[in-house]
């Protein structure tokens, strides 16, 4: 497994795949955090509903992996109480899992300003600060004017995240933007929902003849982890197998390592899906 850092992290490293453990029932869910941490992945994204959230922190502690494998959780709600009651709901207002990623859900530009006049930023700074929240970050729809905003609109973030994938290769300049803050993002959807494993026959035949051709969500993952300002794709693997064969792939996720014929090929692909 590969690793890189968020500039505002000091001395940690993240796994540049990140598990889901969002919808899986308790059973499955087990089964593939084993497998991840058996292939070094040390991020797992547990979503936005309360219960899912404290299911997925209780198998870390139930394991004891609270403290090797960091949590990714997301608030959707509009109030600063609504922020603080999502944070005891799910268990993590008593500072015991510090080096959990907070998520608060920007929709556009005016419910950025929106969130900070009702002082859920505020209330997010005091939370990190008392410890009941770890580092904190802003996730956006994949719109350029959404990221500035959010970026805007707080001075305290530590990291971001949106739904890039090679679809979305307008927002290369946005993210640049961003990383002139020092902040770094995680990819959400790097397969833009199943549509980037689940090609058509034209863009399937398009990767099998590029100059090195790879499977469809190898080509996906490619796409995320060749910006540098990625830190990591959050995979939703349907087994223990799936999993362990993206983390394979993992080993060749390097930032800049896809020469200009093959983003062409990328280039390529994205237009024929989007038409």
């Amino acid at each position: 497994m590969l690793y890189r850092h968020f500039p505002k992290i000091a001395n940690k490293e993240f796994s540049i795949l990140t598990l889901s453990l969002e919808a899986g029932d308790p059973a499955k869910n087990e089964m593939l955090l084993d497998t991840a941490v058996a292939q070094g992945i040390n991020l797992v994204y547990a979503g936005r509903d309360q219960q899912a959230i404290a299911s997925v922190g209780a198998l870390l502690e139930r394991k004891g992996l609270k403290k090797t494998v960091s949590m990714v959780y997301e608030f959707t709600g509009k109030t600063a109480d609504g922020l603080t009651a999502f944070l005891a709901a799910t268990g993590n207002s008593s500072g015991n899992y510090p080096d959990n990623f907070l998520l608060i859900q920007v929709e556009s530009a005016e419910d950025a300003e929106a969130l900070k006049a009702a002082g859920v930023f505020s209330a997010a700074a005091q939370a990190r600060q008392s410890g009941a929240a770890g580092y904190l970050g802003f996730s956006v729809p994949p719109s350029p004017d959404a990221i500035t905003a959010a970026l805007d609109s707080f001075a305290l973030w530590d990291f971001w995240a949106t739904d890039f994938n090679y679809l979305h290769r307008d927002l290369v300049e946005s993210i640049r933007e961003v990383s002139r803050s020092e902040l770094s993002f995680i990819s959400l959807d790097p397969f833009a929902s199943g549509k980037l494993e689940c090609v058509p026959a034209e863009v399937h035949k398009l990767f099998e003849d590029a100059p090195v051709p790879r499977s469809n969500d190898e080509w996906g993952l490619r796409a995320v982890w060749e910006l540098q300002d990625a830190v990591s794709a959050v995979i939703r693997p349907e087994s223990p197998e799936d999993l362990f064969r993206k983390s394979i792939l993992a080993e060749a996720g390097r930032p800049n390592s896809l020469p200009s014929r093959e983003m062409a090929v990328l280039e390529a692909a994205a237009a024929m899906l989007v038409k």
